[in-house]
């Protein structure tokens, strides 16, 4: 194989979009056969896990099982792999939201893998081993899924996950939140290598029930669903547990008694006056929707004498900042401020803001402000309640230290295009989670 030409080039086939969480769910069309019981089983435990933010973020994770289908060529029983596609959302999973690969061809990629300088050729290499039609888009995760020797993976995005994967101390947080129940995997970009290195931890630790992924998420596998299910909510309320009986009691620093928040109808009445002017922000490059939140986690964030140094680390995993930006941006005045006053300083920040991610984002239009909550908008009501919603308040007081709000009075943000997104080293082009 030449080193200069990718192994396999792009497939031709049109891939589905990615599944909508605005969209309503297909069914499968009248006359098919039914889907093999690993396949309900998938979908019953993707839409549990993804209907509860302490689980994993709005779109974030993937989970898999696999199992046998009749081929229809051949007649015979046929390995197959299905798995959450690129882009789609765990707690409104359908079948259609599934990509659907041979498991002999997908481990077969593991014999021409030119190694992790050029992984992100394997991408490609996704489409050749697709059963059918495919079903949706193989996610950039697909790796993880099918080179576990496990019938069913779960890769999920927890706060309280993240919150070890993220810390400067993790691997050793790690071994003693878990002892050697669930092992540490260092950072490493999404891809064909991070499938093969949790395989490995897999094979040589099979007591193991899963691992913390550095700078990621956690990974869990099972010999049944109900295995997988159970462990994936046994290593997310384990970590919790830690969170609870370790964390700072002041996570946030002292508070600023100048960005103490208003009375609520001050704060609502501030809010309303300035959600125009934010969402006018927001919309430059195209129209947005607004979620505005004053949940207490948010308030007692944005009145810490800390918040502008939390606000400017960023997101802690390379699939929040798809939706939420790498970091806010911080208004720098009292809620009290006069406002005339705030909606000057919000456009000088956000031209700033603007400029300064314009190499990173090709059109970065997120915004965050000071006094008493939070805002958020994006192009569809329902992703603009996931992405400043309950799941956010609580990466907000679970994640001290680690990105989220800032300031006081409310954010705005922008989502990027699903489908495909960045990768975080700011590479190519990736299939999403």
């Amino acid at each position: 194989m030449s080193p200069q030409t990718p192994p396999f080039p792009e497939a031709s086939r049109n891939s589905p979009p990615p599944q909508s969480h605005d969209a309503t769910p297909h069914s499968r069309p009248p006359g098919a056969p039914p889907e093999p019981p690993e396949v309900a089983a998938l979908l019953a435990r993707s839409n549990r896990l993804g209907s509860d933010p302490r689980n994993t973020n709005y779109a974030g994770g993937n989970t898999s099982a696999k199992g046998t289908a009749t081929d229809p060529v051949t007649g015979q029983p046929a390995e197959l792999l299905w798995v959450k596609g690129s882009g789609g959302d765990l707690g409104t999973l359908t079948a259609s939201g599934l990509a659907v690969l041979r498991l002999d061809r997908l481990r077969a990629l593991t014999g021409v893998y030119p190694g992790v300088e050029r992984e992100d050729e394997m991408v490609a290499a996704f489409d050749y081993c697709l059963h059918g039609k495919g079903g949706a888009a193989p996610s950039i995760d697909t790796a993880m899924h099918g080179l576990v020797d496990a019938p069913h993976v779960d890769h999920l995005h927890p706060d309280s996950g993240i919150a070890l994967a993220t810390a400067a101390d993790g691997e050793r947080l790690t071994l003693e939140c878990f002892g050697d129940r669930v092992l540490w995997v260092p950072w490493r970009r999404p891809g064909f290598q991070l499938g093969l290195d949790i395989a490995e931890v897999r094979r040589t630790h099979p007591g193991a029930i899963g691992v913390i992924l550095g700078g990621h998420g956690i990974t869990a596998w099972g010999a049944t669903s109900d295995e997988c299910e159970a462990r994936s909510v046994e290593i997310i309320a384990t970590a919790q547990r830690f969170l609870d009986t370790r964390g700072r009691t002041d996570p946030f620093g002292p508070e600023i008694t100048e960005y103490l928040p208003l009375p609520g109808d001050e704060r609502h009445a501030r809010a309303a006056a300035l959600a125009p002017a934010i969402r006018g922000l927001a919309s430059t490059d195209r129209p947005q929707v607004g979620h505005f939140t004053d949940a207490q986690a948010v308030l007692d964030f944005l009145a810490g004498a800390e918040h502008p140094r939390l606000a400017a680390l960023g997101t802690s995993c390379p699939d929040h900042f798809l939706r939420t930006k790498v970091r806010p941006m911080v208004l720098d005045l009292a809620p009290s401020a006069p406002l005339p006053d705030v909606l000057d300083r919000l456009r000088v920040l956000h031209a700033a803001y603007r400029e300064d991610y314009r190499g990173y984002y090709e059109r970065p239009d997120r915004v965050l402000g000071a006094g008493g909550g939070q805002a958020g908008p994006a192009p569809g009501a329902q992703a603009a309640g996931h992405a400043r919603g309950p799941d956010h308040r609580r990466r907000i007081r679970d994640r001290p230290g680690h990105g989220g709000a800032a300031g006081g009075r409310g954010r705005v943000r922008g989502r990027r295009r699903q489908g495909r997104a960045r990768s975080q080293e700011g590479g190519r082009a990736d299939r999403l989670p």
